[in-house]
């Protein structure tokens, strides 16, 4: 029989008043911590996906292992075991659809790190994308995703995409990401900088994530050009290549 003991949200709440100034830890550090974070894991899987963003593809390479596989497990990795959701899956339906991650909430973090009225209105569900193509996400790619997440009851969806989104200058899907917010449907776009800040700022997932949530709600991909900036095709790119040399010692040629 197992001796584990599970703390009350109270007990919870408790703990972090006493310990986070002695620990140097965020709230949302200490829920991953939970969920069984392991820094070196992370930078193992991060550095296999910076990998994988520089690999030119020929015909009969297999896309899905050489360059989905590696954003997924890392995607999956950030969001599992940085205490947003308890566990995440593949699902899908045969010949009809697929999503790359579902899984259920992790309402006591998300409880504490962003009130009760958003745990309320996210659900009891979270939906993933992950998009590692040399190309921003489109128009009709997040429309399908979000359409899924419609006809399956979710109101939160999270996209991980190498190369940004089609948001310049606030076209493409900025402003229905701001609309949506409103409706209660919530579409947090991750990009390349968003994995990257884990290693070279420390910041915790569950803080990445509030991030996003907070450009939906202040419309700032539509609005604030410094935001765009880090959306977009050419940043990303140069942001993974940069990476791929300081983590492989590849030299500017």
């Amino acid at each position: 029989m197992s001796n584990k003991t599970i703390a009350t949200v109270e007990e919870f709440k408790e703990f972090y008043n006493k310990n986070a100034q002695t620990l140097g830890l965020d709230i949302e550090w200490l829920f991953a911590i939970q969920a069984g974070w392991d820094k070196e894991e992370y930078e193992n899987l991060y550095k296999e996906y910076v990998k994988s963003t520089q690999i030119q593809l020929n015909p009969k390479d297999n896309a899905t292992e050489l360059k989905g596989r590696p954003l997924e497990n890392l995607a999956r990795y950030f969001l599992t075991n940085g205490g947003i959701v308890n566990r995440i899956t593949e699902i899908t339906e045969p010949g009809k659809w697929q999503i790359d991650g579902q899984g259920p909430l992790n309402n006591n973090a998300i409880l504490l790190c962003w009130g009760d009225e958003l745990c309320r209105q996210f659900g009891f569900q979270l939906y993933m994308e992950a998009k590692n193509h040399k190309a921003p996400m489109t128009n009709e790619e997040f429309s399908l995703h979000y359409r899924r997440m419609e006809e399956h009851d979710c109101y939160i969806g999270v996209i991980f995409s190498t190369s940004g989104y089609k948001i310049s200058r606030g076209q493409g899907i900025a402003e229905s990401i701001h609309r949506n917010y409103w409706r209660k449907r919530f579409h947090l776009l991750l990009a390349f900088h968003s994995l990257q800040s884990v290693i070279v700022d420390d910041k915790a997932p569950l803080k990445i994530l509030q991030d996003a949530l907070g450009y939906a709600v202040n419309n700032s991909y539509s609005n604030d050009s410094s935001v765009q900036k880090l959306y977009t095709k050419s940043f990303c790119h140069e942001a993974a290549y940069t990476e791929f040399r300081r983590l492989f010692n590849q030299q500017n040629k």
